[in-house]
């Protein structure tokens, strides 16, 4: 699977889990698209979160991301040639086995959460996020933002 694929796939993951979220990132990318001073280097971004930090080889201390906005998702995508990761979410009580070619979707900046160990080996983390004021911006937002996600809303998208 080639980079747009990769891109298109998670995106189909947002989609899923959170339908409002995919549907203002779809419409900023679309923007971004038909804007005359960012049209060409947006026809090689394939994704619908608006910006990926890359973490590479280092450890991830106890944080809430403070550019996030609450009720939406974070997706980290963690790869490499590690073992013996963990994902802890301390506010959770949670301890979880954080494999290479493992996804997460979090409320980044509801959850406090951390990678204080990955063993021996590489490791690299792709954190996809959306800013709000990227959305507000590019006029992808609807009046009302976009809100948390629900099983309801989630269900409409799925059976419309």
């Amino acid at each position: 699977m080639g980079k747009s694929g990769v891109s298109k796939f998670l995106n189909k993951v947002l989609a899923l889990t959170h339908p409002d979220l995919y549907e203002a990132g779809a419409k900023g990318l679309e923007a971004l698209h038909s804007l005359p001073n960012t049209k060409m280097a947006a026809n090689h971004w394939h994704s619908v979160f608006s910006g990926i930090a890359v973490i590479s080889n280092r450890k991830t201390i106890p944080h809430c991301d403070r550019f996030g906005h609450l009720p939406w998702y974070d997706l980290l995508i963690s790869v490499g040639t590690y073992c013996r990761a963990h994902l802890i979410m301390k506010d959770l009580g949670a301890d979880f086995i954080y494999d290479s070619g493992t996804a997460v979707l979090l409320c980044g900046k509801l959850l406090v959460h951390e990678v204080p160990f990955w063993g021996a080996g590489d490791r690299v983390c792709w954190a996809h996020f959306l800013r709000e004021a990227t959305l507000n911006r590019l006029g992808a937002l609807n009046e009302g933002g976009v809100g948390w996600s629900t099983m309801d809303k989630i269900l409409r998208s799925l059976y419309p």
